[in-house]
């Protein structure tokens, strides 16, 4: 199925970004929503982590979690009542930010396509 820009109705083409599509219009970047499950797990791959979209996520993670505070912090201004409330994230990857967000709700859980970052996530108790 073929869609139009939602920004402009331009023509989309595969973005440099593996996964993504960018409006040869406008430059509006979207997710391909076409691509199948198989496809989506090829991009998941350890090296997606390591090498690709990051230099080395888990060594990062001090970096990492710095930025998800933050985003935390954003997030909570429209979140009354957190403690009482459970976060579910989809696409935790290595679950840094359920790490994050563990003690600002009742509970946190997640879900991602990448097999070796739900299982550092499992490790660390999530």
């Amino acid at each position: 199925m073929k869609r139009n820009c939602l920004v402009c109705g331009g023509k989309f083409r595969p973005s440099r970004i593996p996964g993504l599509l960018t409006c040869e219009e406008c430059k509006f970047t979207t997710a391909n929503l076409t691509l199948s499950e198989e496809q989506l797990r090829q991009l998941y791959t350890g090296s997606y982590f390591a090498g690709n979209e990051y230099r080395d996520y888990v060594a990062d993670r001090s970096v990492v979690e710095k930025q998800f505070q933050v985003r935390l912090r954003r997030l909570l201004q429209f979140v009354t009542g957190a403690p009482s409330k459970n976060l579910f994230e989809i696409g935790c990857a290595h679950g840094f930010f359920l790490q994050v967000a563990r003690n600002a709700f009742h509970s946190v859980e997640g879900i991602d396509i990448a097999e070796h970052a739900i299982a550092y996530g499992q490790r660390a108790g999530l």
